[in-house]
């Protein structure tokens, strides 16, 4: 029952839970010390924190964890007090030591440290406010807690009485639930993050014209946000705001940290058509003439968006032996990306005509109509979040391909993956700066394939079985029924993975089956309202 108040957020009644069973028969386990004092830690109870740890020390000295906690509490006290400089270095002293049971949480305030330790030297408001929108930006396919660090801070500094306390009285919610995670903010408890977005969405949309006015790395938080529970309309109106705040004249570059001129990098391949690009190639390159082969790949990524195939001849793509084997496989082939959606074609028979499949995830469980979805598998991208369950059926499927492609985490956690013996390679990593030309989130399985086959000169590419999430109807038992994909969207922007799809068709790179060519027919903004409609 603890634990459960615990996941649930409810840290006072999990607290008064454990003093009461102290008081009473005093703790024995060393997981109960340790959820014990995980709850003074969350309700900034130092005093009897002290106690807690103090005791756990003693009884279990071999457990490092307890150890980790009291620096922890040094770190909070002095954050507590405002002193920035001393909390930062605590926070960075504690490193990756956390404890086993019931582990901490430090990124927001370690950031929040950092952060105020900038602030504090400015002489007045507006250099404050300067500093705050600096350091706002973060270029991640995840949202995390970190990237909310300030916001309360500009909204007390630029809003108006009334709209602030409107603002802020309806972010307390969130900001408690963010102070206490360093996960990805998707992999918290749906339900109760969705009643705290709700909450700051209705205040959000009371004064939209304060929130439409906060410093861009802000709208991008908020947006990405929004998306995940589905709000729709605040999504939109943040996004445009975002990459409105992208608009600027382009010799500013100069002054942007790196993560800027990342976005400005991706607000031209996917928003502006190019009209910047050789002047910006140009910056990018003596930017990051340390390390020239981050530039060049996000480059050549980029000029996907125009069709641009020769990708896989630049110089910044190091391929090593399994690369090599996976290219002379691939190298002027024709290729069928097929996903895992009927769609109501029978794509089947056109789909064995090409010389090489690519499937997502395949496993001998699933069984898909032939008519619709072909019959041959040659290649298939498997990821870690399905991976990570064991092996189950994946080792026989596997071992019927001519290649797995499996992304890097995947290699590094699987044992089991040892008793492939199909060739395997990683897959391109789409999360990182310099393999992610999107603006906002990341590639879904289709167009991670598409830019990861495209780099080996294949012949031709064509798409089959997706409709870009404008329904769930898995096929053969693909995925379990899921009511909403938002809580994805949030990694996964809809938007710039629509943009990307339509315009590598366009240029030609790929071609579409006759469903996914309708829906590509649509501007942005039309897709966006169909798949809204599509899960209310």
């Amino acid at each position: 029952m603890t634990t459960e108040l615990m996941q649930c957020g409810n840290w006072e009644e999990a607290w008064l839970y454990w003093r009461e069973l102290d008081i009473s028969s005093g703790l024995e386990e060393r997981e109960s010390y340790h959820a014990y004092a995980r709850c003074c830690e969350v309700l900034g109870d130092w005093d009897t924190h002290q106690d807690v740890v103090d005791r756990g020390i003693k009884n279990f000295p071999s457990d490092t964890g307890f150890l980790s906690r009291t620096a922890l509490r040094m770190a909070m006290m002095a954050y507590d007090l405002g002193h920035w400089s001393l909390a930062l270095n605590l926070f960075s002293a504690l490193g990756n030591a956390k404890p086993d049971s019931w582990p901490y949480a430090v990124s927001f305030f370690r950031w929040r440290s950092f952060l105020m330790s900038e602030v504090s030297v400015c002489v007045d408001v507006n250099k404050q406010v300067e500093v705050i929108s600096y350091w706002s930006y973060f270029k991640n396919a995840n949202l995390f807690s970190r990237q909310a660090v300030g916001l309360e801070d500009i909204v007390r500094l630029t809003w108006g009485d009334e709209a602030g306390r409107l603002f802020l009285g309806s972010f307390s919610s969130l900001l408690d639930i963010l102070e206490q995670t360093d996960s990805p903010l998707i992999e918290l408890d749906a339900n109760v993050m969705k009643l705290a977005i709700g909450r700051l969405a209705t205040a959000c949309t009371l004064c939209i014209e304060d929130v439409l006015k906060l410093p861009n790395g802000y709208l991008f938080f908020l947006a990405r946000l929004f998306l995940m529970t589905g709000e729709g309309e605040l999504y939109l109106k943040l996004r445009n705001a975002f990459i409105r705040g992208l608009e600027f004249d382009f010799g500013r570059f100069a002054e942007l940290r790196d993560v800027n001129l990342f976005y400005r990098i991706a607000y031209e391949f996917e928003i502006s058509g190019y009209p910047n690009i050789e002047g910006l190639q140009k910056l990018v390159m003596d930017r990051f003439s340390y390390t020239p082969r981050i530039a060049e790949k996000m480059m050549s990524l980029g000029r996907l968006y125009q069709g641009g195939s020769e990708i896989g001849q630049d110089e910044a793509w190091e391929y090593d032996s399994a690369d090599l084997r996976f290219k002379k496989m691939i190298e002027g082939k024709r290729i069928a990306i097929v996903g895992p959606v009927d769609v109501g074609l029978d794509n089947g028979a056109e789909i064995d005509e090409f010389d090489l499949i690519v499937r997502f995830n395949y496993r001998h469980s699933v069984v898909l109509d032939s008519k619709a979805f072909g019959t041959r598998a040659d290649i298939s991208f498997y990821i870690y979040q399905d991976l990570k369950g064991g092996e189950r059926d994946y080792v026989e499927a596997m071992n019927g391909l001519s290649f797995v492609a499996v992304d890097d985490i995947s290699l590094a956690e699987c044992d089991w993956l040892s008793r492939v013996v199909s060739p395997i390679r990683t897959r391109l990593a789409t999360w990182r700066f310099d393999t992610c030309p999107f603006l906002f989130g990341s590639p879904n399985a289709v167009q991670r394939a598409i830019m990861d086959v495209v780099r080996f000169s294949p012949a031709e590419i064509k798409v089959f079985n997706s409709n870009l999430f404008l329904n769930l109807n898995y096929s053969g038992g693909y995925r379990r029924p899921v009511k909403s994909p938002f809580p994805e969207f949030s990694r996964h922007d809809p938007v710039s993975n629509f943009i990307f799809t339509q315009k590598v068709y366009r240029s030609g790179l790929i071609g579409v089956d006759a469903v996914l060519e309708e829906i590509l027919k649509l501007t942005p903004d039309q897709y966006f309202s169909r798949l809204i409609s599509a899960y209310k």
